[in-house]
């Protein structure tokens, strides 16, 4: 009992001094290799799940409202991931037709 006492009062006094409490903080960098085509691919199999490695995360009113993505590429910028992609937008407001319950889309 006596040892486990000394040692807890030097475990403190090692703790309590003050030139161990003094800690310097410091940033590491470390170069990391990276591959784009595999980034791509998960990329892909991710967000362009639409024949053609396409993407639609906006369609409303029939199509009548509509962003599509394709193409979408991914490199090396500065520090930084670049992630790319062809958009084509689409707005428009849908009229309902009087001869026919359908809507037609107006551009």
């Amino acid at each position: 009992m006596r040892r486990i006492t000394l040692g807890i009062l030097w475990f403190t006094l090692f703790l309590s001094w003050p030139s161990y409490l003094c800690a310097a903080t410091e940033t590491v960098r470390m170069p990391i290799t990276l591959d784009y085509s595999l980034i791509r691919s998960v990329f892909i199999q991710q967000a362009y799940t639409h024949p053609g490695e396409r993407a639609v995360p906006l369609d409303r009113d029939n199509s009548c409202t509509q962003i599509e993505l394709w193409e979408p590429g991914v490199g090396p910028e500065q520090s930084m991931l670049k992630l790319g992609s062809n958009i084509k937008i689409r707005a428009g407001l849908p009229i309902e037709t009087f001869n026919s319950k359908s809507k037609k889309c107006k551009v």
